[in-house]
């Protein structure tokens, strides 16, 4: 058994949240779902469940399990809405309806568009774009109409001046997009003329009453207050403007996320002064949710991908430059030190501002702990333990395997001792004990 006691002041801290990398990230393929690989849109519910508009129909996750509902005439489901009754909304192609329990306790689609179209089989829809829930009932888009159903029953159908771009639910009326950039207030069964955009719309997300920020498919972003929209600079403009945005939710903590064409998704914060990109493969971002449990949902042409938003978690792997096996992470005069068994890694920032990693010392060498303290970072290695200082590397002690490095607090008087499985700090007989067990190595073999 092999032991280091070390006597510190507590340690130096810094701010974490300068080296978050990329979120820990599960991916749902059509071997998780059994379903076809293409989906549109994400829907999170209170409860839990999880709904993707895919190619193959309604997906459910819930519980770690998969299920896949059939959409009438097996099509797609393209949109989805939660309403104001407690039900999940469905736009297809050439249909829409709402969610169900049937007779045999299995959910299924039921049918709303039969009531425009009683005569025929199957209606003349084409794709149902976009789906919004406001108080009284849903909207359903297509490229020329919107449809609108109430949850009492009542029904009404909306001629468009022009052909969809967009139906966007930013909180307040819906807002209709046109493909002329003609943008509109849906209040009931009118549509108010609001702006014209500058652009093609990708995001609108709502600030205040009559405040929004519009991004375009070119990362140009707009300040609406009222009538009028005002350009803004923001910090992700020239590296949106080759990602091709495509939709844009807020977050819970004031930010906000951009899933891109280019197959990242893009985070901001509140004022856009700031970002992180999240690579989540090459196929596009296509719809985007969070879930109770603040994980980021996304729904991708290749598979369904869900993030953790929470500060506690990020994922810093290989991609960003590491090697070996990490043993531990400290931070360090503002910079971000990771131990591994092949050596001392230290973080850097690339031209787009993300962390990676480069070998700063003990190439090819096992480094098992590290501990910031004011006048260096103390490393725990096979061989023995080192300070790392002023970009250099002081050996400190020598033959010695050292698994762990523990910051006690130094007393007056007192001298540091081990016995056994223990090492601790105490004061001369009779005058009580101070501090903790300084060292611990574990038990288990060595390789």
């Amino acid at each position: 058994m092999l032991l280091a006691a070390v006597g510190l002041p507590d340690p130096a801290c810094a701010d974490a949240d300068n080296w978050i990398g990329q979120p820990s990230l599960t991916r749902y393929s059509p071997a998780d779902t059994d379903a076809h690989p293409y989906s549109f849109s994400v829907l999170a519910l209170e409860d839990g469940q999880i709904y993707v508009g895919n190619s193959d129909g309604l997906l459910r996750y819930f519980g770690q399990r998969w299920q896949r509902i059939p959409m009438p005439g097996a099509g797609a489901a393209r949109s989805l809405a939660f309403g104001a009754d407690g039900k999940v909304y469905v736009g297809g192609y050439q249909n829409f309806g709402v969610l169900k329990r049937g007779v045999d306790g299995r959910n299924e689609i039921l049918s709303l568009e039969s009531g425009f179209f009683p005569d025929s089989v199957g209606a003349p829809l084409g794709e149902v774009w976009d789906t919004a829930a406001v108080a009284d009932g849903v909207y359903f888009a297509t490229s020329r109409q919107i449809f609108f159903v109430g949850y009492d029953g009542r029904q009404a159908s909306i001629s468009l001046p022009g052909k969809l771009l967009a139906m966007f639910s930013p909180g307040g009326p819906p807002v209709v997009v046109l493909r002329d950039r003609r943008m509109f207030q849906l209040h009931g069964k009118e549509l108010r003329p609001w702006l014209t955009a500058a652009g093609r719309v990708r995001g609108l997300v709502r600030q205040g009453p009559s405040q929004y920020w519009l991004l375009t498919d070119t990362g140009n972003l707009y300040r609406i207050d009222g009538d009028q929209a005002v350009p803004r600079e923001h910090a992700a403009e020239a590296m949106l403007k080759t990602a091709n945005p495509y939709t844009m939710i807020a977050l819970p903590d004031g930010g906000y996320a951009i899933g891109t064409l280019s197959g990242d998704i893009v985070r901001v914060n509140a004022d856009f002064t700031s970002y992180s990109v999240w690579p989540t493969g090459p196929a596009p971002v296509l719809g985007l949710a969070v879930d109770r449990e603040n994980h980021l949902w996304a729904a991708t042409e290749t598979d369904i991908v869900r993030m953790s938003l929470s500060e506690a978690w990020s994922l810093i792997d290989r991609s960003h430059g590491l090697r070996g096996g990490v043993t531990h992470a400290a931070e360090y005069q503002g910079r971000l030190y990771v131990s591994t068994s092949v050596g001392l890694f230290g973080a850097i920032r690339d031209d787009s501002g993300a962390a990676r990693f480069e070998t700063v010392a003990l190439a090819q060498n096992e480094v098992n702990d590290l501990v910031a303290t004011p006048i260096g970072l103390l490393l725990g290695a096979r061989e023995g333990i080192y300070l790392w200082r002023d970009q250099q590397l002081l050996p400190l002690v020598g033959d010695m395997l050292v698994w762990r490095l523990i910051p006690v607090p130094i007393c007056p008087g007192a001298h540091l001792r081990g016995r056994g499985h223990r090492a601790g700090c105490a004061r001369p007989p009779g005058r009580g004990l101070c501090g903790r067990p300084a060292v611990q190595r574990s038990q288990l073999p060595l390789r």
